[in-house]
């Protein structure tokens, strides 16, 4: 989940509040959520538009096809339509993959640690 503060059309408009803590509220329901700021990656990368390929790189190993494929559907439609874009997708792409892994081995040593204390 992206937790950069992107505030839809229908919240500005007034018609719905933004959460407070969208990301807490969702793991109140019991929902396993891993969450990192994809804009803050997107603009490393040097352009904030990148955001949508590097969440589709942190979901792409958790679909029911190959993670390549998702890349390369995303890159074909770069080449015919912006080709300047499509190795700064790739890298985002990857960006995010790499984002989700390094939080899962985070959360994974955390949890061990956790285990390990004392009660």
């Amino acid at each position: 989940m992206n937790t950069a503060r992107l505030v839809p059309p229908v919240v500005s408009g007034g018609l719905y509040a933004y959460p407070t803590d969208p990301v807490a509220e969702i793991r109140a329901l019991g929902i396993e959520v891993h969450a990192f700021d994809a804009l803050a990656i997107a603009k490393q990368l040097g352009d904030l538009r990148l955001g949508n390929s590097v969440m589709l790189g942190a979901i792409a190993d958790h679909l029911p096809f190959d993670a390549e494929v998702l890349l390369e559907s995303i890159l074909k439609r770069f080449q015919a339509r912006k080709p300047e874009m499509v190795e700064l997708n790739r890298r985002a792409f990857s960006a995010g993959r790499d984002a989700i892994a390094s939080l899962a081995r985070a959360q994974a040593l955390t949890a061990t640690v956790a285990a390990a204390l004392p009660v």
